[in-house]
């Protein structure tokens, strides 16, 4: 907040993962038998305890948001994988096609992955500037436009029906991130610093 205050916060990027399933996104809890009754005539339906799922990476900024990332299944993002096959191959080139010579600030959440001491150093070493791991809240889902807005834009919009395949999905994901208007991006980026400004007040506590 500081830092937003003193114009040394120029153009903050921020990035974010999330799990989507191949089943619609209404119940958390698994194994659930849906019917009208024990004496129904209607089929039931089952959901089953562990689908499909995949990951996803994206980054977004008051100018745009970068294309869907998804991770290699089975993979479990440690610092080396982050570095390789996210940030240098799809952070980087996105940003600088976005802002140029122009100064931007990356902004990540305390995901082991993302304080790791590789990760922080080629942070340093290749972006214009970014929030360290010390200046970033460790759990900071109020503060970060992917966590309270614009994954579940992407939720309602392509897990509002269950999908045949990871493929579907897949499809469904890229084709919903690319109609969010990037009016909403933007406003979902501008509200960070009331946001902020709100978790101060609260102490460090979460604000919803």
């Amino acid at each position: 907040l500081t830092r937003i205050k003193s114009g040394t916060l120029q153009h903050p990027v921020f990035c974010d993962e999330k799990v989507f399933n191949v089943e619609v996104a209404k119940n958390r809890q698994n194994d659930r038998l849906i019917s009208a009754g024990p004496t129904s005539s209607i089929p039931p339906t089952y959901r089953r305890q562990k689908p499909a799922s995949v990951m996803v990476w994206a980054a977004v900024s008051e100018e745009g948001k970068s294309p869907l990332v998804f991770v290699d299944p089975g993979v479990k993002i440690n610092a080396q994988y982050y570095i390789d096959g996210i940030l240098e191959p799809h952070l980087v080139p996105w940003a600088r096609s976005l802002y140029g010579d122009r100064p931007w600030t990356f902004v990540q959440d305390g995901a082991p992955s993302h304080t790791a001491r590789k990760t922080q150093e080629f942070c340093r070493d290749h972006l214009p500037a970014f929030v360290s791991k010390d200046e970033w809240p460790p759990s900071s889902p109020d503060a970060n436009p992917l966590d309270f807005s614009l994954w579940s834009f992407l939720q309602v919009k392509a897990c509002g029906n269950p999908h045949s395949s990871l493929q579907a999905l897949k499809q469904c994901l890229v084709k919903s991130w690319e109609d969010i208007p990037q009016q909403v991006v933007r406003a979902s980026v501008t509200a960070v610093r009331h946001r902020l400004q709100a978790i101060v007040r609260a102490k460090g506590g979460h604000i919803e």
